[in-house]
């Protein structure tokens, strides 16, 4: 938990876990790990090379309790509803008619693996 102390942010012992300590049910929840993000693309995420050595040993000590999702854009904005509608007119360079496909896999490093991974439903949240 999060403790703010003047401006400096400190952590509590892993053992002050909210809601107990992690067990054998725990899910490694592993959200966006895709080209999209980690290649030169306008939703470059710069951490995401600081993080995925990271990401990876942990999804190899626990592969069965390792879950990713895709983030997976419309193929037009045309296809989305209210607010997500305009996002992806803003975004139109960035739907699945306009980029390489291979942008919304996992990365190489994670794809590779025997990994389970998925994107609940098939569908983007704006597509429900």
């Amino acid at each position: 938990m999060p403790c703010l102390v003047g401006r400096v942010r400190r952590y509590a012992p892993l053992e002050a876990l909210p809601f107990g300590p992690l067990t054998d049910r725990t899910l490694h929840l592993c959200i966006d790990m895709q080209n999209l993000f980690a290649q030169e693309t306008p939703w470059h995420t710069p951490w995401m090379a600081r993080v995925l050595p990271v990401v990876i040993r942990r999804a190899q000590r626990h592969p069965a309790r390792t879950v990713f999702t895709r983030f997976v854009p419309p193929e037009r904005p045309d296809q989305m509803r209210g607010s997500w509608r305009l996002y992806y007119q803003r975004w139109r360079d960035l739907t699945l008619e306009r980029i390489n496909p291979e942008l919304v896999e996992l990365v190489p490093q994670l794809a590779l693996s025997s990994l389970r991974f998925g994107y609940q439903d098939g569908l983007h949240p704006g597509q429900r």
